[in-house]
């Protein structure tokens, strides 16, 4: 049984990889048949490779650019409006979230620190120098 089910299953691959050959065969056919492309002689002296336009038909949507833009500006609004809400009340949690880590990390910074010390980086302007104008010149 099983020798018969694999000699039809290879015939049924044999069928189907002849009936690809012949559809790459025939696919090829057209193509050679197919005339080659040549310019009138019109575009070659123009030197111009633009396409032909190509009258609108009645399936063809024409959209006015200043109405595009105008439906675009009222969906976005329409989305901001939507969705704003939603958005500044994520934003105002995150910031919320974000002052009370800080706090607590200002919390946790001052109990590692000893009495009279000063937190690096505190925002001391330092002095800026007097820069020369030959600084940058003789740099190595």
């Amino acid at each position: 049984l099983e020798s018969g089910g694999v000699a039809s299953v290879r015939a049924s691959d044999a069928k189907h990889e002849v009936a690809l050959k012949e559809e790459v065969a025939a696919e090829v056919e057209e193509e050679e048949a197919a005339p080659p492309l040549v310019l009138e002689d019109e575009e070659e002296e123009d030197g111009s490779c633009s396409p032909r336009l190509v009258p609108p038909t009645d399936e063809d949507v024409i959209v006015d650019p200043e109405d595009d833009e105008a439906d675009l500006r009222v969906a976005r609004r329409r989305i901001l409006d939507s969705e704003g809400r939603r958005v500044r009340e994520a934003v105002t949690e995150a910031q919320v979230q974000q002052m009370a880590e800080d706090v607590m990390y200002a919390e946790e910074a001052a109990k590692l620190m000893e009495e009279g010390e000063l937190e690096f980086g505190g925002g001391a302007e330092v002095a800026t120098q007097k820069v020369y104008w030959w600084h940058d010149k003789y740099r190595p």
